[in-house]
């Protein structure tokens, strides 16, 4: 299991970003964290382009499917989208790994037993749109 942001667990930050401009702003080996967004695809073909790790939020199945086209390293979604998820990148055989975003152990505990490719605490995401 992949584990972002525990203080026991060394990790890459994630970097939120809000437009390509932002990108300079963040460290080198740092990935970058998009929202899903239809009119902003072109983020990750930039992203491809440069061999830059990028990450999405996804809410649903569409967006979930889309991000794995476009050859995201990770996708962070709900608890409750988490296991619906992972079978689907389980069935089709993802690149990408699923991140839940989690606010405790015991949620990480949970997503362990769910079979979840990893947890990213919310609390380690910063904020790179600011």
């Amino acid at each position: 299991m992949i584990i972002i942001g525990h203080p026991l667990v060394d990790f890459k930050p994630f970097y939120k970003i809000g437009d390509i401009k932002s990108i300079k702003n963040t460290p080198p080996n740092s990935i970058l964290l998009f929202e899903f967004n239809e009119n902003k695809i072109s983020y990750f073909r930039y992203c491809r382009e440069n061999d830059i790790s990028f990450a999405v939020e996804v809410k649903d199945t569409k967006e979930l499917l889309i991000t794995n086209a476009n050859k995201a390293s990770f996708a962070l979604l709900s608890l409750k989208f988490a296991k619906e998820a992972q079978k689907l990148a389980d069935d089709y055989l993802f690149d990408m790994r699923i991140l839940a975003k989690i606010e405790s152990e015991e949620e990480m505990i949970k997503m362990s037993h769910e079979r979840i490719d990893g947890v990213i605490f919310k609390r380690s995401i910063i904020d790179g749109e600011s």
